[in-house]
């Protein structure tokens, strides 16, 4: 085997792709393809950069300070990573995530300046760092396969690097390097154990992460920044946190059958738990609402909490009535109150705040895990004969729930053709809802929306397919294009809800939904849910379920998979015919007498191992193992022993054995062997 201490463009493309699955995925995981590839690009550029640079000046004296050029290079995109945020495209990562801006940073400026084994190690690190964040966010399911992928390259090059150190140190020690790859030293020098390792890691983690994830449920839970969510993430905890955007249309969802909380209420309701306001072109965003709000509207009365008079007169200037909820979290919940209408009173100690949309926040809890007990008040009057149209708001806080901004031109001409017939503003709405709904066939399976395209046009237009989020979507940029209030509104849908003796109704997650509403005048906010009068598709149906397993196996986008697996496994190859089959004609004639000395080894090792029933591990050489079980071994031991040394000299001498010394060796194995099973045999 050729003995190369360099480094080889095979270790550079190892690093590069270790650093551009990593960047790939952090970026997916918040839903932002187009980052993810920018992302992905620079890395790859860097590399491909840092390897010609290292070809041209690894053995001169700026080669040799590397190192020092890694660190301030490093150190000086720590200093620019807010600056660098700003320029990435989607508007790059959410402050909550500037640590990935930063790892990323350091591994594509490090990059550049990877011209020696330990610079090169070290930008695998941040990829590490990378992936700990997409576990933490857990949104992107692909990921799995990728950080898979991102082991086995990991693992190898580490290995590869060891390889190297090792041959360095055999040479300054006076030793033949090639005994590195003699019996058992070749695993501990070479790719072998790398991929080993490796494989028993992703095994490992298969089996360990999600009990590990469970376990860890509590601590996770904490993490409330937001993510660019899919829709198929409306559970508990992307439904109920206090977040400022969501997406829509981003592809298939799985729904789980996981309870969230149970609740007693006197009949099924939309339970809401978040409003948007303004249509981003992605999706919906509503940053001022949250901005802004009255803190400490509530006042104490006993062992509750009741709004202020002021309060209720600014935010309920229409008929409603009182309905108390009892809600019971099976996991912890998120601040904001899920309720089917301003909270009136409430029976909790936490402090809370209103903002302009009427949303509950807890400001002294960041979960809630406790029983709430509540009333809300929900509208009751008929909006038949009520205007939608130019109505201004009671509380808006500087909200435009009637902006036309980002509506494309092909909504706004199916709103006039939907609306063409007339009547009042219930009406109206009604039409447009019916429009939708003869339109759009409901379908969690519905493919995501193309990165140039407007959700809402498209599914209107091209797909008409889809489910709640861009239903919902569709009736309010269709509602506002004929000049209504309307907003978007997340939370859970009770149509499918499981009652128990007590009246208690479980939440699951497979509940969660999104659906329009539009204020009338005088009263109130008004619910259109555009799925209830759609077809839909078999398996994608509002509320159906899959099992934890399915739903993951749902998940995983088989072609990437299987592109990932064809990829990783022509890099296996090639690593594999470079490492092993790449050999110089003095070792090609030692391999080619001396495997005749490793065979009646190994056959000699069978048959002690059947003998005294304990196998070789794999750390250990030929004679640690004869010189522990000797005592099993008995009268035979001595001439164990001696074959041992046959089996060493026959390996690891200058020379190489005569066809005569290895028949010798073979015919000695065979009658040991055959002595073996006698003794084996009397001891029975």
């Amino acid at each position: 085997m050729r003995l190369n201490t360099d480094r080889g463009f095979i270790d550079h493309l190892l690093a590069i792709v270790c650093g551009m699955v990593s960047s790939y995925s952090i970026a997916m995981s918040i839903g932002k393809p187009s980052l993810a590839i920018f992302l992905a690009v620079v890395v790859g550029f860097a590399g491909f950069a840092g390897y010609g640079l290292s070809i041209s000046l690894g053995e001169t004296k700026v080669g040799n300070i590397s190192g020092w050029l890694f660190a301030i290079a490093a150190f000086a995109a720590v200093l620019q990573t807010r600056t660098v945020n700003g320029f990435l495209p989607e508007e790059g990562f959410p402050w909550q995530l500037l640590a990935a801006v930063l790892m990323w940073l350091v591994m594509a400026a490090g990059s550049v300046f990877s011209w020696s084994d330990g610079t090169l190690l070290f930008v695998t690190l941040p990829g590490i760092a990378l992936f700990g964040l997409v576990g933490t966010i857990d949104s992107w399911r692909p990921a799995i396969g990728l950080f898979c992928l991102f082991l086995v390259c990991a693992a190898v090059l580490y290995a590869r690097v060891n390889q190297r150190a090792m041959i360095r140190r055999a040479e300054k020690a006076g030793a033949d390097p090639k005994l590195l790859w003699q019996d058992v030293w070749k695993w501990m020098a070479g790719p072998e154990w790398a991929f080993a390792a490796a494989g028993i890691i992703i095994v490992l983690s298969f089996v360990g992460a999600p009990l590990m994830q469970t376990s860890l449920q509590g601590v996770s839970s904490q993490v409330n920044f937001q993510v660019q969510n899919q829709v198929q993430n409306l559970g508990q905890n992307r439904i109920n946190r206090v977040n400022s955007e969501t997406a829509i249309g981003t592809g298939p969802v799985s729904h789980s059958d996981t309870e969230v909380f149970k609740v007693k209420i006197d009949e099924p309701m939309y339970l809401r738990g978040k409003t948007y306001t303004r249509y981003t072109g992605k999706g919906w965003n509503s940053s001022r609402t949250n901005a802004r709000g009255t803190d400490n509207p509530f006042t104490k009365e006993g062992d509750y909490q009741v709004l202020r008079d002021g309060e209720r007169d600014r935010m309920l200037t229409y008929p409603y009535k009182e309905v108390d909820v009892f809600i019971n979290p099976t996991l912890p919940l998120n601040p904001t109150l899920i309720s089917p209408g301003p909270i009136v009173r409430i029976k909790d100690s936490n402090s809370f705040k209103v903002d302009s949309e009427g949303t509950t926040i807890a400001t002294t809890a960041s979960r809630v895990s406790q029983n709430l007990e509540f009333t809300s008040a929900v509208p009751t009057g008929s909006p038949n004969r009520a205007s939608a149209v130019g109505v201004r708001l009671p509380v808006s806080d500087g909200m435009d729930y009637q902006t036309t901004e980002r509506i494309p031109r092909a909504v706004r001409d199916m709103t006039f053709d939907a609306i063409r017939e007339g009547g009042s503003d219930f009406e109206k709405a009604m039409a447009i809802k019916r429009f939708i709904e003869r339109t759009v066939k409901y379908n969690t399976k519905a493919p995501p929306t193309p990165n140039a395209a407007d959700p809402v046009e498209y599914c209107l237009t091209t797909s008409k397919q889809g489910y709640c989020d861009v239903f919902a979507s569709s009736m309010i940029l269709m509602a506002r294009t004929a000049g209504m209030s309307a907003r978007y509104a997340t939370g859970y849908l009770m149509s499918n809800a499981e009652v128990d003796k007590n009246g208690n109704y479980s939440i699951k997650e497979a509940d969660a939904h999104a659906w329009a509403e539009i204020y009338f005048e005088d009263v109130g906010w008004v619910i259109f849910d555009a799925t209830e009068g759609a077809e839909y598709v078999d398996g994608g149906e509002v509320g159906s379920t899959t099992s934890r397993f399915q739903q993951w196996l749902a998940t995983i986008p088989l072609g990437p998979i299987l592109a990932i697996v064809g990829f990783g496994s022509a890099i296996a190859i090639i690593i594999a015919w470079a490492l092993y089959f790449r050999k110089n004609p003095e070792y090609v004639a030692e391999k080619s007498t001396r495997k005749y000395v490793a065979r009646s080894m190994f056959q000699y090792q069978r048959s002690v191992e059947k003998a005294v029933k304990a196998p070789k591990r794999f750390s250990a050489t030929i004679r640690e193992y004869t010189n522990q079980h000797a005592a099993e071994l008995g009268s035979l031991a001595p001439e164990a022993t001696a074959l041992v040394t046959r089996f060493e000299s026959g390996l690891y001498a200058k020379s190489e054995p005569s066809d005569q010394e290895i028949k010798s060796l073979q015919d000695d194995v065979k009658e040991f062997v055959r002595k073996v099973k006698a003794l084996k045999k009397s001891r029975a």
